[in-house]
């Protein structure tokens, strides 16, 4: 009886701690930011590991952390006094964009900032961002989209019945918080790829590639899925020969249509370049050549050789664990195969760091296949791209700073890496 009774309190004092934890974690980032992430990065390994089992009342104190988080930025961005810093500022941008085709003689005050922008040639985006004319008022249809986009979030969040803790984590991300604060017209894509990755089935209707098609146009970059979707239908032999005739049709001419805009027009893409807000592999490449040097690179490169031999000596099934990857679901195999290539063109150029969402549903899929520490591996990745909300605005070069930016980067080449491998993994069970 005694034993029963220290186990019924062991499991009580877990509970209360687990719930003043959850609280602790709506509030924490008022307070400081790299605590904040510290704390959820624990209590998502300890749910991952089973250590804490979440009452319904605790799922939904996970589920408040990116409501209140949100609630909190927001708010003091609004209600500060004097305003300092803009919000939204993508989504003003290309809202005036718009406006400007429809008057070139229009111009507009950013909001909370008060800098007057003039019309210009090109914001950076595709081919159909030069045709689409309207006149409205800029920052109340900005906040009409906002608050649009909050919503669908609040109720995908708030009806996920699995894997409540990776959802959180996702949605307070550094690369998620970073395309709330700009709204930048991903969100569009974004919102647009979740229905198709809950689609059942791979067949694409009709609005579906017209739908995909403005998306291209307007961002560029969702070539990639209709890649994706070209693939697999070329790959899969019961597919109907019309459903491969008609992808084939809106790829080819997405693909003139861009090719015309690129080479003719003589029009480009943004190419982004900082220590803390963009990432990718050229990316990278340009940062070592133009800024930081190849001795500092050698120096980080033998570091982790050293960090990496001492793990495989001493730690070998740690390094074991990753090579022991799967993939399980017919339906989530064929996802992997059709979402990998926008993921891989993203990674290999240079963006800003919220386009790293789009990671967000390769990562699900090897969430779910993994092992117990590959899943916190996944976790701790998540929360560490796009160190700007880590280090800040201005990049001061100290050993901390330094630490975040070299940990960052390791994680997301070896998820890039991981990535590639699952496609290969997802190429050989696709046939």
């Amino acid at each position: 009886m005694k034993g029963d009774h220290l186990v019924v309190n062991k499991s009580l004092f877990r509970s209360n701690l687990t719930t003043l934890l959850l609280v602790l974690s709506n509030f924490l980032f008022i307070f400081n930011y790299k605590i904040f992430v510290g704390l959820v990065i624990f209590l998502t390994i300890m749910i991952q590991r089973e250590i804490i089992q979440l009452k319904k009342s605790q799922g939904y104190l996970l589920k408040l952390i990116p409501v209140s988080f949100y609630s909190f930025n927001l708010l003091s961005i609004f209600l500060a006094n004097p305003r300092t810093s803009s919000i939204f500022w993508d989504m003003q941008d290309f809202l005036h964009f718009i406006n400007c085709n429809s008057n070139p003689d229009t111009t507009y005050i950013y909001k909370f900032i008060s800098d007057e922008r003039a019309c210009v040639m090109s914001i950076g985006y595709g081919p159909i961002s030069n045709l689409v004319s309207a006149s409205f008022d800029i920052w109340q249809m900005t906040l009409i989209i906002f608050a649009l986009f909050a919503l669908i979030s609040i109720y995908i969040l708030f009806n996920v019945k699995e894997n409540i803790h990776l959802f959180t984590v996702f949605l307070i991300s550094p690369s998620f918080n970073f395309l709330v604060n700009s709204l930048n017209a991903d969100i569009f894509v974004f919102l647009f790829f979740i229905y198709l990755f809950n689609k059942k089935g791979e067949n694409l209707s009709l609005l579906d590639l017209i739908c995909l098609s403005f998306l291209i146009q307007l961002k560029v970059y969702p070539i990639g899925i209709l890649l994706g979707y070209l693939f697999y239908y070329l790959k899969n032999e019961d597919m109907e020969n019309a459903g491969k005739i008609k992808i084939i049709f809106f790829t080819s001419v997405n693909f003139i249509s861009l090719f015309y805009f690129f080479i003719f027009q003589e029009s480009t893409v943004p190419g982004p370049l900082s220590y803390t807000r963009t990432f990718g592999v050229y990316h990278d490449y340009l940062l070592v050549t133009n800024i930081i040097g190849y001795k500092e690179v050698v120096l980080i490169i033998s570091f982790l050789s050293i960090v990496g031999l001492i793990l495989y000596l001493f730690k070998p099934s740690s390094l074991k664990q990753f090579s022991l990857l799967n993939l399980e679901g017919d339906l989530l195999i064929k996802k992997y195969f059709i979402f990998f290539p926008t993921a891989f063109m993203i990674n290999i150029f240079q963006n800003f760091g919220y386009k790293f969402i789009f990671n967000f549903f390769l990562i699900y899929i090897i969430y779910i296949s993994s092992t117990k520490i590959n899943k916190s591996f996944l976790t701790i990745l998540i929360l560490s791209q796009t160190t700007y909300y880590l280090i800040g605005y201005g990049y001061e070069n100290n050993y901390l700073n330094n630490l975040f930016l070299i940990s960052s980067k390791l994680l997301f080449y070896m998820f890039f890496i991981i990535s590639i491998y699952y496609y290969f993994l997802s190429l050989k069970k696709n046939k």
